[in-house]
């Protein structure tokens, strides 16, 4: 059972999140005000400030991601889903999210290749559909060597949609597969130390299974790792 369903756990939960809050808010903000100081007893030179505004570019931008998940998260736990579901060509959307991720794909030079036909249509509810996979994207390249290539494919099987993220990464060993979906406050750092606590992972997860879904993954270490997720394709059950 995941840990966020279990009611003993819950208020558990919410600390940690508290405490997770409290660490990546405070985190670019103690790495500006250090900036500032440094920058007003002294002239950086070109490396010095490489090294600074790489930093605090790092946090802010990991903070914003955290902020994003958490506030998304909130919503839904406070209203719910709407029930405004589209057809939509599939191709199209994920075109969508990923010119969304350039920011992150052009740092590392990696490119997410679409392998969904063409001509397939499914009855979604997009928004939800991309909180998901624009999560599993930001983990994939966070977790992408540089020039790499990341894959996306989305199709129906026996009723439902579901879409592969696959990346050819560093992978992930089979004790720590097992605990990819708890929510721990922590996970290994990125191919260039970006840092995270999982929480994107886990709130998928909930999300997912909250709406009669599911979402596991297959990895091999040094070579990649592949999240799926499947729903219900059809009217009233559909994601």
């Amino acid at each position: 059972m995941n840990e966020i369903s279990e009611p003993g756990n819950y208020n558990r939960l919410h600390l940690r999140l508290l405490e997770m809050i409290a660490h990546d808010v405070k985190t670019p903000m103690d790495s500006l005000a250090m900036l500032l100081s440094v920058l007003k007893g002294k002239r950086l030179d070109d490396e010095e400030y490489a090294v600074f505004f790489d930093s605090v570019q790092t946090h802010v931008q990991s903070s914003r991601n955290l902020m994003q998940d958490l506030l998304s998260w909130a919503k839904i736990r406070l209203n719910g889903l709407d029930d405004q579901y589209d057809c939509v060509l599939m191709k199209r959307i994920n075109s969508d999210i990923i010119q969304s991720l350039e920011y992150f794909t052009t740092e590392k030079d990696i490119s997410i290749l679409d392998q969904t036909e063409g001509d397939l249509k499914s009855l979604i509810h997009v928004n939800l559909y991309r909180f998901i996979v624009r999560n599993l994207l930001i983990n994939g390249i966070k977790y992408s060597h540089k020039r790499q290539n990341i894959y996306i494919k989305a199709y129906h099987n026996n009723g439902n949609l579901e879409v592969a993220v696959t990346d050819k990464g560093i992978g992930i060993s089979s004790d720590k597969l097992e605990e990819i979906f708890r929510f721990t406050g922590k996970t290994d750092p990125g191919t260039m130390n970006e840092k995270g606590t999982g929480i994107g992972l886990m709130l998928c997860y909930e999300i997912l299974k909250q709406y009669g879904g599911k979402l596991w993954a297959r990895s091999t270490p040094g070579a990649g790792t592949t999240f799926y997720f499947s729903v219900p394709d059809s009217k009233g059950n559909s994601f």
